[in-house]
């Protein structure tokens, strides 16, 4: 997102940061208002997979992809320039450079809906008819035996262990055996499991659209607890150790903060809810995602009211000091422009680079010697 700002600042840089939900709907050009997949590439651009149609957003304008009246169901970054896009009719590779799309020769006319990195060369994808293991350099896709066929989602964990929520239950892959075996099955047999988590206490949550969110303290040696009845269609853990669920049937957004230690359940969680007098509530309380950006922002799709994003960042002006905090020679500060990436700053005394990711400033200044850098140093 681009955004540019003419004005003069003395001294120090205020930053300005909200915390209000906006929209995306079909009136601002999404293919369709429900949203069953949320992206952010490496170039800051936010791609959305809608129920039969594929969208980019580049902070102004949604710009829609044909690719077919067809369910996209998950992204990921597949090499270089290009997107891996799963859909109902297969997967789809688009290459940001030549600005094209082509099929992957795999999993034809299936309905791919999900897929996860195991490393560089592994990737496996679920489908309604099976899981499956591609291997990139060899092409080599093979399929793999699991009690329930219909695969929701794929979770890898850290220590690599990888987990299948199905129409039946919850699997995790025996690597001795090759195969998946169920896991919990008195618990989750016959349920829908739609997510699955592990946060930083080594917790694994667990969303079943059927009954609820469990939460599992030590995979070895611990049952699954209930810890809310509810819709779950998807969880996200956010950088901040927030639980993020998206649950149906009107049932609200939800937020569990990890980091709490209370024993009262309803003091660690937040609700939002549609407000139809509110134009700066979520635009629905039926929601199928949750992701967030580079810039901390939860991105939420929704069954029917689109996309709303949430700057989560406190309504606070942080001061900046430059001089004081060694950053620069100056803290006459001429313009600032903003892009999804990088704040670049621009002073009486040369150009700052502010890169969001590395929390780093890099200088830019005027070299008269071998007239290498920026052109003057008043920006």
């Amino acid at each position: 997102m681009y955004r540019l700002f003419l004005i003069i600042l003395f001294f120090t840089i205020n930053i300005c940061k909200s915390q209000t939900f906006k929209r995306l709907t079909t009136e601002q050009g999404l293919s369709k208002n429900w949203v069953r997949c949320i992206f952010q590439d490496d170039d800051g651009l936010m791609w959305f997979g809608t129920a039969g149609g594929l969208d980019i957003y580049d902070g102004y304008d949604v710009k829609n992809l044909n690719i077919g009246n067809y369910n996209v169901n998950a992204f990921l970054r597949y090499s270089g320039h290009k997107i891996l896009i799963c859909t109902d009719f297969g997967i789809v590779l688009y290459d940001k450079v030549e600005g094209g799309l082509e099929n992957l020769p795999i999993l034809r006319n299936q309905s791919v809906l999900c897929v996860a990195r195991e490393n560089e060369n592994i990737l496996w994808f679920g489908t309604n008819n099976g899981i499956y293991r591609y291997k990139l350099k060899e092409k080599l896709l093979e399929s793999y035996s699991i009690d329930n066929y219909y695969i929701n989602t794929i979770y890898i964990d850290s220590e690599k262990n990888i987990w299948a929520g199905t129409k039946g239950g919850l699997s995790k892959y025996n690597v001795k055996t090759h195969r998946f075996n169920s896991y919990y099955n008195q618990i989750f047999k016959s349920q829908d499991i739609f997510a699955i988590n592990r946060d930083f206490k080594n917790r694994y949550w667990i969303g079943s659209a059927n009954k609820g969110l469990y939460v599992v303290e030590n995979i070895k040696n611990t049952a699954p607890k209930l810890y809310m009845e509810s819709n779950v269609i998807n969880t996200y853990i956010d950088s901040k150790n927030n639980l993020w669920v998206a649950r149906g049937n009107g049932q609200k957004l939800m937020s569990i903060d990890l980091k709490a230690n209370s024993k009262n359940v309803l003091s660690n969680i937040k609700e939002y809810s549609n407000k139809i007098e509110d134009n700066q509530s979520i635009s629905d309380n039926s929601i199928f995602c949750v992701y967030e950006d580079i810039q901390k922002n939860i991105w939420i799709g929704t069954l029917g009211g689109g996309i709303s994003y949430l700057n989560t960042l406190s309504k606070k002006f942080f001061k900046k000091d430059l001089i004081k905090e060694n950053i620069h020679s100056s803290n006459i500060i001429n313009c600032i422009f903003d892009d999804s990436l990088n704040t670049w700053i621009g002073t009486e005394n040369g150009l700052l680079q502010f890169d969001k990711k590395q929390n780093k400033y890099y200088k830019f200044s005027q070299n008269i010697v071998n007239r290498s850098g920026v052109k003057g140093n008043a920006i």
